[in-house]
């Protein structure tokens, strides 16, 4: 003969009772998952509205920079390219956002030979002025016609 296992018999409130254990069980790991689950979606959304709030200020502080310098160029009609670039580097350096800044002057009609004359004897190989935007673009009449 082998070994017998005795049957165990579990009566209607036994059973019952371990039924609603496993149900409460899961329902409270379920509930605790929902929890856990907004916490890190509360954490995240602080987080986004921490990164944005830091980015507007970039922004911000990036607009003001360069609203200051135009409108300290209105009052400077010659900045010379290597004034222009020393302004460049401090505004790259103090606004970490910002790209690129160019330096194009104004140049009238009579001065154009000159002008790019000098900037080839600076260095700028190859330097012209060329027909750009037209007026309805924000520039002048190009470089053949009127002042730039």
């Amino acid at each position: 003969m082998g070994l017998v296992i005795p049957r165990l018999r579990l009566s209607r409130p036994a059973l019952a009772l371990a039924l609603v254990g496993v149900f409460v069980g899961l329902t409270g790991f379920w509930i605790a998952a929902r929890i856990d689950r907004a916490r890190a979606l509360s954490g995240l959304e602080a987080d986004l509205k921490e990164r944005a709030f830091s980015l507007d200020v970039q922004f911000m502080r990036a607009a003001a920079a360069v609203k200051e310098t135009g409108a300290m160029l209105r009052v400077t009609p010659r900045l010379p390219r290597e004034s222009f670039a020393a302004l460049a580097a401090d505004l790259h350096h103090d606004v970490a956002c910002l790209m690129a800044l160019e330096w194009v002057p104004r140049v009238s009609a009579l001065e154009r030979e000159a002008h790019e004359r000098e900037a080839r004897r600076e260095g700028v190989e190859g330097y012209e002025i060329r027909e750009g935007l037209g007026p309805d673009q924000g520039g002048g009449s190009g470089a053949g016609g009127e002042d730039r």
